[in-house]
């Protein structure tokens, strides 16, 4: 299969009519036909629904022509970075990840796309989901690893990962004995909350979890950093409930166990402008969900660590 069939097949696709088609790629329709038969031939199914007085793509064409896109998408990004190095040029991609993120898979792919992507110099800014939100609206950021719900339509958000909350909370607490924390032994416990304004969904989901499981949340302390939060726990403040990533590098000072209940996923999405064709931006993108997948693949949901989720937004 050569990359000049999937751009006969997509033209056809998008006109459906051979003789437009074959107009738009300055060649006589005949040989298209040709072409469109011998890929028909090779994919082994029939792209086309020719039987009818209109060309129609088959349920097996929309499929191909999804892929046939995004692959011609992808050798005209290629084509793009290979030109942009010859001429000496630096991509640049601004990033911005939300309270918690830089605790989570992260560093590991911004170290990692670096070492892929010498000629993209990654710039990080740390931006609640609010301040976010703001940044690319005034184009100061390409993209934002954040926590949803996201309100604006301007923006693609696209759910990549979730996680459990597990219960941190300090050396030689009561606790400790527990296998698996059930929710209501937390109910007498002063916690450590990392604000709202930092954090909203965050805050929301921790608020309405104690809620749910039938106490109102105690909060001793309310932090404006997640590493905060962890050094508050770790000096004996309180407890708190942090995604479970925040916890996987031990401290010494610091215990956690996970919730002998259901309890809700806390999600990671990626964030970008919808008009935004930057190629080195949706290299990026290509990369993060990668990434994503290859830590389900080592931790998988039922261990209680990452698993992907669906879209959104």
């Amino acid at each position: 299969m050569e990359l000049r069939h999937l751009r006969y097949f997509v033209a056809v696709a998008q006109e459906l009519h051979f003789g437009r088609a074959a107009l738009r790629l300055r060649m006589a329709q005949p040989p298209l036909s040709q072409q469109i038969l011998k890929l028909e031939a090779e994919v082994g199914v029939a792209l086309f629904d020719r039987s009818k007085r209109r060309v129609e793509l088959t349920k097996a064409g929309s499929v191909f022509f999804d892929e046939a896109k995004a692959i011609l998408l992808h050798v005209e990004r290629a084509a793009e970075a290979a030109q942009r190095s010859q001429r000496g040029q630096v991509d640049r991609l601004v990033v911005s990840f939300a309270p918690w993120v830089d605790l989570t898979i992260l560093p590991r792919i911004i170290r990692t796309f670096g070492e892929r992507h010498p000629d993209v110099d990654v710039q990080l800014r740390e931006l609640n989901v609010p301040n976010q939100i703001l940044a690319f609206r005034a184009g100061q950021i390409q993209v934002g690893f954040l926590y949803p719900p996201v309100h604006d339509r301007n923006l693609a958000v696209e759910t990549i990962l979730a996680e459990p909350l597990v219960v941190a909370f300090p050396e030689g607490h009561r606790l400790e004995s527990f296998t698996r924390v059930p929710p209501d032994t937390l109910a007498d416990e002063p916690q450590i909350l990392l604000s709202r304004e930092q954090a909203p969904a965050y805050h929301d989901l921790v608020v309405a979890f104690c809620r749910d499981v039938g106490f109102t949340l105690r909060v001793r302390h309310e932090a404006e950093h997640p590493q905060q939060v962890l050094s508050l726990v770790a000096a004996g403040m309180g407890i708190a409930l942090v995604p479970s990533s925040a916890v996987t590098v031990e401290r010494r000072e610091l215990r956690h166990r996970p919730l002998d209940h259901a309890g809700p996923q806390f999600e990671l999405a990626v964030a970008w402008r919808r008009s935004d064709a930057s190629p080195v931006l949706h290299t990026f993108l290509d990369f993060v969900r990668n990434r994503a997948r290859v830590t389900q693949r080592r931790r998988p949901a039922r261990d209680g660590r990452w698993r992907v989720t669906g879209s959104a937004g």
